[in-house]
Formats: structure tokens, sequence, C-alpha cells
């Protein structure tokens, strides 16, 4: 901004005229239009001057405000100009002879016409800008307010206008302690400004009070700046209402998850006592039947007998298959080291398969992993047996290998079976889903939903590739050398 006193035609000039003439009561009337000519030439660039300097150096609140005005402005701007021109052309054109003593060519002119024009460019320009970025912060879905090292608006954006319920008038005659509650206490602003002054930024929850008494939360970032030698401290709000509602929802839902599996187990185990104690009898007279009464039962009876035992067994292997799936993901996990090239083999001793009747082959690398070993061979036991249980053939060739993916490793457990048909490449992963009758298999269909739910509580996954009459490829996925916490 250039300074009056750097402009050709300034007060010496008036100086100078009252000087030539001894005082300013010796001004004879023929001159004195000359002597007006100069001060009110002066007069005109002072305002000039002082409106530049004060729009370039005024508050974005007060630039905002003056916008319109200077609007409806312009032309008078534009007057302004005109008539330091013609002004400036009248004192050239007063009397050429007296130039030197006052200082002035029309060079002179050329200059000070180019610098207003150009000061005047600028003002425009600022204006413009500073209309664009209120206008951004004015379409913010966040409150942007700029205080004072007191805790004084100095400015607000529209969001915290509507937010609050005060125009942005009164919200700028107002104090951060008025909407804020965490700043009534006495002191707590100025600490406040103590942290802004040693931090980059900080984020702070409070509680802002609304003009009708409600109140809400919020989430501020405050940083705190210095500008022309005074203190400023910006916050950016941010309304969490729908934050905090939701964590509420949130946690309503848990604590009826967590009530919701407490009664899911305690289900489990006394449905599971109460059904064991008298299947257990009646397990017990079929088998006295069988044994004392075998000669005396035709053939009809005795196969009523029989079914009898296989219905006791599979009614108590669905039990325990119930009673397991309901503890996965709540009974603590028993991490260990281990390979699972050996955990394989002791599947094999558990399932006492015959060579004959069953082949596994392990082809590459089998890696040493940490996990919960028991599960792992769980996982592998009912893949295995499926296998050999659902065979068409007298002897069924399983494959398993391994393949290193990054974070993980994917096992895939081949057999040469019959195939599953596409259509219930899901269904078999669902609880009590068979896909054979129970009178040719004693399946409970709880063996792979347990498979799925102890890889899921590690975040693993399993799915299956087959054709009917190809066999079937059952592949997972599990960590590598991670401790996983319980739900995992």
């Amino acid at each position: 901004m250039a300074d009056i006193s750097e402009i050709t035609i300034n007060r010496k000039l008036y100086h100078q005229l009252i000087q030539v003439y001894g005082g300013l009561e010796h001004i004879p009337d023929v001159v004195r239009p000359l002597i007006d000519a100069v001060s009110s030439t002066y007069d005109n660039l002072e305002y000039e001057n002082n409106l530049l300097t004060k729009s370039m150096d005024a508050s974005y609140q007060e630039l905002y405000k003056a916008n319109k005005k200077l609007d409806q402005e312009s032309e008078q701007r534009n007057d302004v100009i005109d008539k330091l021109k013609r002004s400036l052309n009248a004192l050239l054109s007063v009397d050429r002879e007296s130039g030197p003593v006052l200082g002035l060519d029309e060079h002179d002119l050329d200059e000070v016409i180019t610098m207003v024009e150009a000061e005047s460019r600028k003002v425009r320009l600022l204006e413009e800008q500073l209309l664009i970025i209120r206008k951004l912060m004015d379409q913010s879905t966040d409150s942007i307010q700029v205080a004072d090292e007191s805790g004084q608006f100095v400015f607000v954006n529209k969001e915290a206008s509507r937010r609050m319920g005060y125009s942005i008038e009164r919200l700028l005659s107002m104090k951060v302690q008025d909407i804020e509650l965490i700043f009534k206490e006495e002191g707590s602003w100025e600490a406040h400004l103590e942290e802004l002054k040693d931090a980059d930024s900080v984020f702070k929850e409070g509680v802002n009070v609304r003009k009708d008494g409600s109140t809400f939360p919020v989430e501020v970032n405050a940083k705190f700046v210095e500008l022309g030698g005074r203190g400023y401290v910006i916050a950016v709000s941010r309304d969490i209402s729908n934050r905090r509602q939701s964590e509420v929802r949130q946690k309503r839902l848990m604590d009826d998850l967590a009530w919701a599996n407490k009664e899911l187990t305690d289900f489990a185990y006394i449905v599971s006592h109460e059904l064991k104690a008298p299947l257990r009898g009646i397990g017990t007279l079929a088998d006295w039947l069988v044994e004392d009464y075998s000669e005396k039962l035709d053939q009809e009876g005795k196969e009523h007998l029989r079914l009898l035992q296989q219905r006791v067994v599979r009614l108590h292997n669905l039990i325990e298959g119930v009673l397991t799936y309901s503890r996965i993901g709540r009974k603590k996990q028993n991490i260990s080291t281990f390979n699972v090239k050996e955990a394989i083999e002791e599947v094999q001793d558990i399932l006492d398969v015959s060579e004959e009747v069953c082949t596994i082959s392990i082809k590459g690398e089998i890696p040493t992993i940490e996990n919960d070993r028991q599960r792992i061979m769980q996982v592998f036991q009912n893949l295995i047996s499926n296998a050999v249980k659902y065979r068409d053939k007298e002897q069924v060739l399983i494959e398993i290998e391994c393949v290193d993916k990054g974070k993980k490793y994917e096992f895939c457990v081949k057999d040469n079976g019959p195939g599953i048909h596409a259509r219930y490449h899901q269904k078999i992963f669902q609880i009590f889903q068979t896909l054979q009758g129970a009178e040719n298999y004693e399946s409970t269909g709880v063996g792979l939903t347990i498979v799925k739910k102890i890889l899921e509580s590690q975040k693993g996954e399993i799915w299956m590739e087959s054709e009917l009459g190809k066999g079937t490829s059952f592949f997972f996925s599990i960590h590598k050398n991670i401790a996983f916490d319980e739900g995992a």
C-alpha cells in the first residue's frame, strides 16, 4: 500500500503555497482557487488511501460486511478517481509557470493516477477472494469460529448460527464461554488457551448450549494463531450427537448380544444335561434287550433294536456337536506352536481308518504354525472323516497341501469322492444340513458348521470346489503366527 507521503502531491504542496504568500490570510483571491484545489486534492487522496489501508487491514468479518456496501459504491469509487484526475489536471493547469514552485508535472500526475487505480484493483481482488472464502465456509456442515484471546468471537459461519440458534450478529457479541459448558468454570478458558499455545492443534470434546437452553455434544479441532501482534483461536466444531446416539445403541445391542449368548450357552448346557441322562438310560436299556432277548426276537424286532441303538448314538453325537458349536468363540483358545503335518498324523490315529479304506498323502511342505492345536485338528478331523464317510469307492484317496499366501496359509483337502452339486456348496455349511438321509449315514449336520465357525472366529475362511463324479476340494485359510484373542 502506497503511503500518502510517497506521492508527489502531498501536504507539503499546501504549505509551500502558503509560504509563498507569507501566510494563509495574505493569499490573494485570484490564487485562492489554486489553494483550495491543492487542499481538495490532498483530502481526496488521503481519504482514498485511508479507505484502501483500512480495507487491506480490516478483519475478515468487517470486509464481509462491507462487501455489499462496496458493491453499491463501485460507481462512487470510479467517481472519486475521476474527480482526482480532474483535480490534478486543474492543479496543473492553474499556472504552468508556477510548476517549479509546486514541484508537479504531467509525469507525476500519471504516476499518481496509476498508483490509485492499482490500489483500487487490489482492494477489489481482495474483496472477491474474501467473498469466495466466506461462501466456502458457509457451505461447511461444521461450525467454524474465530475468537480472540479473551474468547470474544470475531468470526462465525452460517452453520454456527444455525446450530446455536443465534444470529451471526448476536454471536459476534458473545464469547466462547457463553456457549461452551466446559469453559464455564473460572480459569478453564485461560488454561485451554495456554494449552493451544504449546501445541500445534488440540482435539477436544465439549458440550454446546443453544439459545433455547438445550445442549449437544461436539468434537472440536482448535488452533492458536497470531496475526498483526494479536492472538486468535480458530476452531472447527462438529456436532457428534448422532455418533453418541449410535454409541448408545451399539452398547445396548452389545449388551443384548452378550445376554443372548449367555442364554444360549446356558440353554445348551441345560439341554445337554437334561437329555444326556435319559439318553444314556435308553441306550443302556437297548443294549440289555439285545443281550438278553436277541434269541427271542424275530428279525424285524432285532432291526428295530439296531435302529434304536443307532438313533441313540446319533442323538448323543448331535448333542455333543451343539455343545461344541456353542463353545467356539467363547472358550479361550490354547495357543501353541506346532507342526501341522504332525497334527494331521495324530488325526489319522484318532480316526483309526485302515489304509485299505483311506490313503492320505501330503504334497509339498506343511508349515509349523502358531494356533490352537485342538481346533486345527478338529478342522482336519471333520474334513477327513467326511471324505471317508461319504466315499463311493472302496478306497478314498485324500491329498493335503498348503500354499503360502503372505500373511496367511491356504490349505487344501482334496478327495476322490462322489462330488457335490453346485447348488449345495453353501447349504452344507449350515447347521443340521445333510445331503444324505440319516438312515444311510450317521451324520448330525453339525461338523462342517463347526469347521466354518472355528475358522471364522480367527478371521479365516473356508470354501469348496466340486463337481459330481469328480471329487471335492475343501480350501481354508488361517493366519500365520498370530495368537488370536477370543472372538477375534
